[in-house]
């Protein structure tokens, strides 16, 4: 006998044939979804690991500029010439320098009575001295030489009363007399200046030079006694007796000159000179001065000190020293 026909078979006949394959094709699109996705994962995993794995060339260094060696004969630029200002520490010996100084001297020269006087001939204290006018030359001769020529001429008189008779150049003074006595000294010297050290002195700041000299000094003296009536001329005129001479004193002199250049134009400078043989004339010269450039202008200030004794073999012999301040302007040559 047929089974009736059941609804509900056909519901679970139905569920099973569709469930099953909606089941089936999700679960294969499900899985192909994952493998993509895997195989995507290991696709760029495996592409990072082989290009971190992969060594790094290195930057190539920059091409170097070729550069083509100048010519052997290729004549090479001459430095810029450096002109030297004259008198500086590289050269501190100008071409020439001429100068005018004032000097303030101070000075009392003596007239004595020699190894010759047949009597008493000696008068101290000619005269206080005036300021001296003075005058410089100076000449270059080589890189390590050069010659001065100074002159200068000082002047001096006092009033005086002699305590006892003269003789004085000849002439007779009496005992008692008022004395008006005048002199004047003039005075030369030439200085060979020679480098002793360093040698060569280019560029030192501090020298050293030997000083080879001739010093050649005059005092011409006069002294009158003008209240001395006493003598009478062949034709009844009376005169006041006036005793006149000079005496000399020329001698070679060695000395020592310092030098030295604290800036471009301060100068320094101290030097000294002199001869002589005992108990006959001598000769003596220092100085020390400040010479401070402007252009080709110095201003010079200092300090001098002179001594002379002529020969104490004649009748009269002068004998004196002469110290004091001096101050001028020195012109410099390039």
């Amino acid at each position: 006998m047929p089974k009736p026909f059941s609804t509900n078979r056909v519901k679970l006949s139905f569920g099973s044939r569709y469930g099953v394959s909606f089941v089936s094709r999700a679960t294969s699109k499900a899985r192909g979804i994952l493998f993509s996705a895997v195989w995507s994962f290991a696709t760029f995993t495996g592409a990072a690991v082989g290009q971190s794995s992969q060594p790094q060339t290195p930057a190539a260094p920059p091409a170097a500029t070729s550069q083509t060696p100048a010519p052997a004969n290729q004549p090479q630029a001459a430095p810029p010439s450096q002109t030297q200002n004259p008198g500086t520490a590289e050269n501190q010996d100008p071409a020439w320098t001429f100068g005018l100084f004032y000097w303030l001297t101070v000075a009392n020269p003596d007239l004595k009575g020699g190894a010759a006087a047949p009597d008493f001939e000696t008068l101290d204290s000619i005269g206080k001295s005036k300021p001296a006018p003075e005058a410089e030359l100076a000449i270059r001769v080589s890189s390590n030489d050069v010659i001065r020529v100074s002159v200068f001429q000082m002047q001096g008189r006092a009033n005086s009363t002699t305590p006892v008779a003269l003789d004085l150049f000849s002439t007779q003074l009496a005992a008692n007399d008022f004395l008006r006595s005048q002199y004047t000294l003039s005075s030369g010297k030439a200085s060979f200046e020679d480098l002793l050290y360093p040698f060569p002195g280019k560029g030192a700041k501090l020298r050293f030079k030997t000083l080879w000299e001739v010093q050649a000094t005059r005092t011409n003296m006069r002294i009158d006694a003008p209240f001395d009536t006493s003598l009478q001329t062949s034709s009844n005129t009376t005169i006041f007796p006036s005793a006149t001479g000079n005496r000399w004193v020329i001698l070679p002199a060695f000395g020592l000159s310092m030098q030295y250049a604290a800036s471009e134009h301060l100068h320094l400078e101290l030097r000294g000179s002199g001869f002589g043989i005992p108990h006959h004339a001598d000769t003596a010269d220092a100085e020390g001065t400040i010479a401070y450039r402007i252009g080709h202008v110095e201003v010079v200030v200092g300090g001098r000190l002179y001594e002379w004794k002529t020969s104490p073999k004649n009748t009269e012999y002068v004998q004196g020293m002469i110290t004091g301040g001096f101050a001028g302007l020195r012109w410099v040559g390039k």
